[in-house]
């Protein structure tokens, strides 16, 4: 798998990444809620990178699995693919 380059989302808590396949861009978001239920309400910044890089390859196959309309399991159910232009 391809390193991916993860950014603090618009809301400061959450994170989000780009996802390029071949011939598809989207963007995989991870919500600060879902980061709160897993780290803790009142972690860190580098505790919640530390928790999307220790999951990344969960999360990249969720996403991949929510692209091709598939059933995600808890807790990643919770990311959000957006398809990008």
């Amino acid at each position: 798998m391809s390193k991916v380059s993860i950014n603090q989302s618009t809301d400061g808590n959450g994170r989000e990444f780009r996802l390029n396949a071949p011939d598809q861009k989207h963007t995989v978001f991870i919500p600060a809620e879902l980061l709160d239920d897993e780290v803790g309400d009142d972690c860190s910044d580098a505790d919640r990178d530390a928790w999307v890089e220790n999951n990344i390859e969960e999360i990249v196959k969720a996403a991949e699995s929510k692209i091709k309309g598939g059933v995600v399991r808890r807790p990643f159910d919770r990311i959000v693919v957006r398809e990008d232009n």
